[in-house]
């Protein structure tokens, strides 16, 4: 879903995608983030700041943030920027309601909310070495049950990992 959002008087484009599954298959596979990154693209516009809102239910889905961009939010590195704060919690406050929890970042599941599957996506000691999955982890604690970490990163060719920029 695209939409825009003026915030703090700059103009504001979001491009919201919830978790996405792959099927096994395809683990692995390019095919998935290069059409994305290319929507992306083809969405940027000079004088209106695009971001990716992603509501992530596994780790999996987290980790293409850190694999995509050089700044992403909510990140274990360093605390989220006001701007992408403020901007994240109005724009998810606005879209799931109470669902939304501002002080952990976190949409809570519907009961009957739908889960990843076992196998999918399974938290293990090697895992949870990777700091952005141990992150995850404790940032979403409740993501078996289907809880989603909402994030937020700014869609821009200089916060683009040069690989990704080359793959694009």
């Amino acid at each position: 879903m695209l939409f825009d959002v003026p915030h703090e008087n700059r103009p504001t484009r979001i491009l919201f995608s919830g978790d996405t599954i792959i099927a096994k298959d395809h683990w692995g596979s390019l095919a998935l983030p290069v059409a994305w990154g290319r929507l992306m693209l083809s969405l940027t516009c000079p004088h209106i700041e695009l971001y990716w809102l992603l509501t992530s239910k596994g780790y999996k889905t987290y980790r293409f943030l850190p694999v995509f961009f050089h700044e992403f939010y909510p990140c274990y590195s360093k605390p989220t920027p006001a701007f992408e704060k403020a901007l994240l919690e109005r724009v998810a406050g606005q879209r799931f309601g109470t669902r939304f929890d501002p002080a952990s970042g976190v949409l809570r599941a519907e009961p009957g909310a739908q889960r990843l599957r076992e196998g999918v996506a399974e938290l293990d000691d090697r895992r949870l070495r990777d700091p952005h999955v141990a992150f995850f982890q404790r940032q979403n604690p409740g993501h078996a049950h289907g809880d989603e970490l909402v994030c937020l990163a700014r869609f821009h060719p200089d916060n683009l990992r040069p690989y990704i920029r080359r793959q694009l």
